[in-house]
C-alpha cells in the first residue's frame, strides 16, 4: 500500500516538471499580440452611394447678365438612400454650374450671393432641362456715416422764486438722451451729468443730434424718473450754439412744487421721527418717494415734487406709533401747500 501512494505521488510530480518545462521552450510572443487578434484581409474601402443624374444651370443677376462666383447648394427635402444629401457648386465666368451625383428625388436649390437676398426654389430630378436661374436685386447701399459735428453745452437749473429763498442747487443729474435712431446715426448717445454748486452743469464734445434732457433729483442719478425739468434739444439750436459761443448757456426752472405740515398728538404736543411716505397719483407702486421724517417739532417738508404744467395729484401717507393717517393732496407748480392731517394718537389700542 506504501509503495503505491509513492508510485503515485512520483507520477503527479513528473506530470507538473513535463508541462513546467514545455512552457519554457514556448517562444515568447510580441507585445501586444495577447490583446488583439491576428490582422483579417483587409476591408473595402467605403464608397458612398451617389446617383445617376446631373443639375445644371445658369444664374444671372437681376438685369439678365452671367454671375460669377454664385454659391448653388442642392439639399434634399426627404430622406435620400445615400450619405450625400448635400450637393453644392460655384459659378464660373459664364455664370454656369453643375451638380452631378444627384438621385432621383425633391430638392431645394439655394443660391448664395454676397449683397443680395438669398434665392430659394424647390426642384425635382432628373429635370427636363437645364436651369436658368435670376438673383434679387440686391441691397441698397448703405449710406456713408455723416461726419460728426461736436460742440458744448452749459446750463443751470433753478427753482420757481415763489418757493422762498433760493438754495443750493448742486447734486442735481441732468440727462441728455437721443431723441430716435437718425440722432444715434448723428453720433449721439446717452450722456449725464451732475450740477456743481448753484445749478451750473456742462457738456463737453456733445454730438450734434436731437436729444431730450431731464432734470432728476440726485437720489435719482443713473435712471429716468422723476423729472423734474424736461427741454427739447434739437441740432439746429446746437450748431448756432456751435457758432455763437454766448448762445450755448440754457436755462432751466424746475416745474415743481412742494409740501409742508406739522404733525402733533391729541394733547398738542410735537410727533417727532413720524414716518412720510409719497406717490403720485396714478403711478405704480414701485415709484415712490424716498421716505422722509419729521423734525423735533413735528415739522416735515416735501420739495422737487414734479407739478406738471398744472398740477399733479399726490398720495401722502403718515405711519406715527400706532397711528396712521392717509390723504391725497394736489401739489401745483411754483407753490408750497400745507397737508393737513389732523391729530394722531400714537398710543397702541387701550393705552
Amino acid at each position: 500500500m506504501r509503495r503505491l501512494h509513492l508510485v503515485f505521488a512520483i507520477v503527479v510530480v513528473t506530470a507538473f516538471l513535463s508541462a513546467f518545462l514545455a512552457e519554457r521552450r514556448r517562444p515568447a510572443a510580441p507585445p501586444g499580440d495577447e490583446l488583439y487578434a491576428p490582422a483579417g484581409a483587409p476591408l473595402e474601402p467605403l464608397r458612398l452611394a451617389r446617383g445617376e443624374h446631373a443639375v445644371r444651370g445658369v444664374v444671372t443677376d437681376h438685369l439678365g447678365r452671367p454671375e460669377k462666383g454664385v454659391s448653388v447648394q442642392l439639399t434634399a427635402l426627404a430622406p435620400l438612400p445615400t450619405l450625400e444629401p448635400l450637393f453644392f457648386d460655384s459659378t464660373d465666368a459664364t455664370g454656369g454650374f453643375e451638380l452631378s451625383g444627384v438621385p432621383a428625388g425633391s430638392f431645394e436649390l439655394l443660391l448664395l450671393a454676397p449683397g443680395v437676398p438669398t434665392a430659394t426654389r424647390e426642384i425635382a430630378v432628373p429635370l427636363a432641362e437645364d436651369l436658368r436661374l435670376a438673383l434679387g436685386v440686391p441691397y441698397p447701399e448703405l449710406k456713408p456715416a455723416p461726419d460728426l459735428a461736436r460742440t458744448t453745452v452749459e446750463g443751470l437749473i433753478s427753482a420757481p422764486p415763489e418757493l422762498g429763498p433760493p438754495r443750493d442747487l448742486g447734486g442735481y443729474e441732468v440727462l441728455l438722451r437721443p431723441r430716435d435712431d437718425e440722432a444715434r446715426w448723428h453720433g449721439a448717445v446717452e450722456r449725464r451729468t451732475e450740477t456743481a454748486a448753484g445749478g451750473r452743469f456742462r457738456f463737453e464734445g456733445l454730438a450734434v443730434a436731437d436729444y431730450d434732457l431731464s432734470v432728476l433729483p440726485g437720489w435719482a442719478a443713473g435712471g429716468s424718473w422723476p423729472a423734474l425739468a424736461t427741454l427739447a434739444l434739437d441740432a439746429a439750436a446746437l450748431l448756432r450754439a456751435q457758432e455763437e459761443p454766448e448762445s450755448r448757456a440754457l436755462s432751466l426752472e424746475l416745474s415743481v412744487g412742494e409740501l409742508e405740515g406739522r404733525l402733533v398728538d391729541p394733547s398738542g404736543e410735537a410727533i417727532e421721527g413720524a414716518l412720510l411716505r409719497l406717490r403720485a397719483v396714478g403711478d405704480p407702486p414701485e415709484r415712490a418717494w424716498p421716505a422722509a421724517t419729521t423734525d423735533a417739532d413735528g415739522r416735515f417738508l416735501l420739495f422737487d415734487l414734479p407739478a406738471g404744467p398744472t398740477g399733479k395729484l399726490y398720495n401722502v401717507s403718515v405711519h406715527a406709533g400706532a397711528a396712521r393717517r392717509e390723504t391725497e393732496i394736489e401739489v401745483r407748480p411754483g407753490l408750497r401747500r400745507t397737508v393737513a392731517l389732523g391729530e394722531l394718537d400714537t398710543r397702541p389700542e387701550g393705552d
